[in-house]
């Protein structure tokens, strides 16, 4: 098998901000391709790494938060989610699931980081599995938009994702990453 060359064949001439938010930046650089052609590349900048959680309960549910989603003007269950806001990915992890599901966990462990959308945006995301899960009754969720929280058995949660019933790519993939990093899925 042929070594893989792993060095960046890109020179950027010049980067600038081409649209910007509170939440992100949309950054335009003028490179050489690694065709040797002068183009533009564009990428969206995240004001932060994001955090996802995967709250997994005794019983073998996973909590899913429920919330219309403007962009694809589809309403969507999710893993809790957020971003950073600059502070460590544990805290952040911490508060997003007390925000989003009113849970606190006494047990939380790193599954990974990954890009989720890395040919359009530089945000890593780092993957939290939380259990001994306990409802504190405070949460954010309106704020948050939010409409529901619910449990969904690890055994039907692919049967909700081929139903079309959770669509959210990222969750998908969490659930996904938590279930193989804990040993719920076979490993071959």
């Amino acid at each position: 098998m042929k070594e893989v060359d792993k060095t960046s064949k890109w020179k950027t001439l010049g980067s600038r901000v081409a649209y910007e938010t509170p939440w992100l930046k949309i950054i335009e650089d003028s490179v050489i391709t690694p065709e040797s052609k002068k183009g533009n590349y564009s990428f969206v900048q995240t004001r932060g790494d994001a955090v996802f959680i995967v709250p997994i309960s005794r019983d073998r549910e996973v909590y899913l938060i429920g919330q219309f989603r403007y962009p694809t003007n589809n309403y969507s269950w999710e893993v809790p989610a957020g971003n950073a806001e600059g502070q460590d990915s544990l805290e952040a992890a911490k508060r997003e699931l007390e925000e989003e599901t009113g849970l606190l966990a006494s047990s939380w462990e790193k599954v990974g980081s990954y890009f989720t959308a890395n040919g359009f945006s530089s945000e890593a995301t780092h993957l939290f599995v939380a259990r001994s899960l306990k409802e504190t009754g405070s949460h954010k969720q309106e704020e948050e938009g939010i409409t529901a929280v619910k449990k969904v058995k690890i055994e039907e949660f692919f049967d909700l994702v081929d139903s079309g019933e959770i669509s959210d790519g990222q969750t998908i993939l969490a659930v996904l990453r938590a279930l193989h990093y804990l040993g719920y899925l076979k490993k071959s």
